[in-house]
């Protein structure tokens, strides 16, 4: 018996299926008994993955042809066989080593496979000695042989990441942690082969995406959707293959994060599933005219990101359809459902794009719960760490005070920058806080740009309330200027007293910083202007964010500036070691992914309070979602803010290398700003975040802070269990 009847899914394009499947079949088939996937009279043993009979129920060419419906013959035979490929190597990989625990055959076994995507057309590889390197080394030549350098490279990275996925799931696997829904998705973005497939549209509709074009936030969107939204249904197919196999997927993280029936997980997971796939076409027909314009693309380069785009839309309906037959996910496929079309390629509209065709009826983006203004009782916080106060505080606020007035942020007409404004907000103050053991001349000189951060905030904020995207894009563009990457030569004449003041700052921090450094802070700025922008676009729109895209969007705030500051104030440095670095990165986006929870529940009063109701506001987005009251999408956001901490200690006690002292002062560090935040938001600067501007003494705060998980989700994730009470310093 079913755990769950399976949910109405949104299917707003139809799947088309190429006429050309029956001879894909028979094509693909001699592919795979060619390269030793399937057995022949000289490779026997080749049943031991796959026997014809299972082959022929997953119909991998029934697949291709539905992912791909107006590619060629030719093609579609390669694109097929590019996804019998992948799909047998993640079967062979799951027999042959992640169930005898053989890691380092693993290791050796992927590390060989890399040598068969040269870069270079032509350039011979080794002679495989297995079926999954004769494959590869069959289909890599053929591939790149019509595409550029360039997207041979992003391919290959592409391609590259697909074959480490199933290790890390291994590692994964040994830490018996339930992970956190949104946390989920993300990974599952990682391994599920969806964002591989993305690219591989390219090559079926023959065309590849400018670099301006492929790197922005709207192709990165609509990849991103098109992957997550494939993941998530898919999960809903699979749940019982799953379960009895003893994987994990959305359903289970679900159930056992909420603690609810299989019933209520697979509806969520089909409902942020439609979430995704309704963000896929917000960013189709807002957010792509909107880059046309941005970057002047030619009329040629504009249909060609729309055929792409054509190509993704049917992508996912064919993906769809391919899951509710193939025996991969179903014992009798799905008796009764009505075949895909052989006809003719659709337009953008017929496709769904301009008019939906919705299996149900999707909770409409532009709908805010009632906004509730009356005070919220705030959660237990979950707080394992403790911080410290900069000694340099007092002696350097009247000078950062002063140089705020001669830049003219004080008196420059945006709100509460004046004197008593300034006071109240006290970045210096905040500054102590997140700067602790810096020197006197480092402590001011952070204090500075911290002022000049909170500055950036808040004439964001003007241009959200005038709706004056254009004016804020404007300035987001001009301020790049003033943070090159390179050492600060001549920088443009500033503008107003944000530029005086990033032109005045930049040239006296950046000498010091090596290269990754201010690559690294340049970016920082950048996405910070990023995520205000992507705010004003949603209160224009009148849209609430979308829960995957709220959480991966407001990473981009002024934190992500005060951490790198954190590197020159204290004098630390970045790691130089890849696996240190990636440490390093995976540790900054716990703690913005913490910061934008806890953050939004601080400010939920204050923030419906305004005339968009908290659009942005993480706790409105979860009422919208789970359809409950204030208190249970708060005690949701906590939960999932405690689990971001959980996130930060396993990936402390998991990936430190080798040579410890190299991170130890960074891990150090940054469990201080996690504590800074917590005390800036709610006993020292309260009047940025909360209703009233009341300070906030200890001992009547109505609040707590326990250095222990609660709320959902969190027998799991016992963080002390992991690191001890507060974290193991490491």
């Amino acid at each position: 018996m079913a755990s769950f009847e399976r949910p109405g899914m949104y299917v707003p394009y139809p799947a088309r299926c190429n006429p050309q499947v029956d001879s894909a079949r028979a094509n693909v088939k001699a592919w795979a008994v060619e390269v030793g996937i399937l057995p022949s009279r000289e490779t026997p043993d080749a049943a031991d993955v796959w026997d014809e009979r299972k082959f022929d129920d997953m119909d991998f060419a029934l697949f291709g042809a539905l992912q791909y419906p107006d590619a060629p013959g030719p093609e579609l035979d390669l694109l097929a066989e590019w996804h019998t490929w992948i799909f047998y190597y993640d079967d062979r990989f799951l027999r042959a080593y992640q169930h005898t625990g053989d890691l380092a055959g693993a290791r050796e076994h992927i590390d060989a496979l890399l040598r068969y995507m040269p870069s270079t057309p032509g350039e011979a590889p080794p002679s495989p000695g297995n079926p999954v390197e004769a494959g590869l080394a069959d289909l890599w030549p053929r591939t790149i042989s019509t595409m550029s350098p360039e997207w041979s490279a992003r391919f290959a990275g592409l391609t590259g990441d697909m074959l480490e996925e199933p290790l890390r799931e291994v590692a994964n696997a040994r830490v018996d942690v339930v992970p956190d829904p949104i946390s989920y998705v993300q990974l599952r973005r990682k391994t599920g082969g969806a964002l591989w497939t993305a690219i591989l549209a390219e090559h079926a509709v023959g065309v590849e995406l400018p670099h301006a074009v492929e790197s922005s936030r709207a192709l990165r969107v609509l990849k991103d959707t098109f992957a997550d939204g494939i993941h998530l249904r898919n999960d809903i197919f699979s749940y019982e293959k799953e379960k009895l196999a003893g994987e994990k997927n959305g359903v289970m993280v679900v159930e056992e994060f909420l603690g609810c029936t299989p019933q209520r997980a697979a509806d969520l997971v089909n409902e942020l599933a439609t979430s995704r796939m309704q963000q896929f076409e917000n960013a189709a027909l807002v957010e792509l005219p909107l880059l046309f314009a941005d970057l002047a693309l030619p009329p040629d380069v504009c249909l060609d990101v729309l055929a792409y785009l054509q190509g993704l839309a049917a992508g996912m309906a064919g993906d769809f359809e391919w899951a509710k037959t193939t025996g991969r996910y179903n014992e009798n496929g799905a008796a009764g459902e009505s075949e895909p079309s052989t006809g003719d390629p659709a337009t953008l509209a017929r496709l769904g794009i301009i008019r939906r065709v919705a299996a149900v009826a999707p909770p409409p983006g532009t709908v805010l719960p009632d906004p509730e203004a009356e005070q919220v009782d705030l959660p237990d916080f979950h707080m394992p760490y403790t911080g410290g106060r900069n000694p340099h505080l007092d002696t350097a606020y009247s000078r950062v005070r002063d140089w705020a007035a001669e830049m003219g942020m004080l008196g420059s007409g945006v709100p509460e920058w004046d004197e008593a404004g300034f006071e109240s907000a006290n970045p210096v103050r905040y500054a102590a806080l997140m700067f602790p053991e810096a020197p006197e001349d480092r402590f001011e000189l952070a204090a500075k740009w911290m002022t000049a951060v909170y500055f950036l905030g808040d004439l964001m904020d003007v241009f959200e309330r005038r709706r004056d995207l254009a004016g804020a894009k404007a300035m987001s563009d001009r301020l790049a200027k003033f943070v090159p990457v390179g050492r600060p030569g001549d920088l443009p004449s500033p503008i107003g007293p944000l530029e005086r003041g990033i032109a005045d700052l930049w040239p006296r921090i950046a000498p010091s910083m090596t290269v990754d450094w201010r690559r690294w802070f340049s970016a920082s700025v950048t996405r910070a202007c990023e995520g205000s922008l992507w705010k004003i676009l949603n209160v224009v729109q009148r849209r609430v964010p979308d829960p995957v895209d709220h959480t991966e969007m407001r990473r981009g705030c002024g934190l992500e500036i005060v951490m790198a500051l954190l590197f020159y104030a204290q004098g630390l440095s970045l790691p130089a070691g890849k696996t240190a670095r990636e440490l390093i990165r995976t540790l900054v986006e716990s703690i913005l992914d913490w910061r934008v929870l806890f953050n939004d529940i601080v400010s939920f009063s204050r923030e419906v309070e305004t005339e968009d109701g908290g659009i942005n506001n993480g706790v409105q987005i979860m009422r919208r979602f789970l359809g409950g009251d204030v208190a249970q999408a708060i005690e949701l956001a906590n939960s999932l803010a405690t689990a971001q901490l959980g996130n930060f200690e396993r990936a402390v006690a998991a990936g430190l290398p080798e040579d410890r002292h190299q991170v130890r002062g960074v891990v150090d560090a940054f469990r201080t700003v996690i504590a800074a935040e917590l005390e800036a938001h709610l006993l020292v600067v309260p009047s940025r975040y909360a209703t009233g501007g009341t300070k906030v003494e200890p001992e009547t705060a109505p609040w707590r802070m326990v250095p222990w998980p609660t709320g959902l989700g969190t027998s799991a994730a016992r963080i002390g269990a992991l690191a001890g009470a507060g974290g193991e310093r490491a």
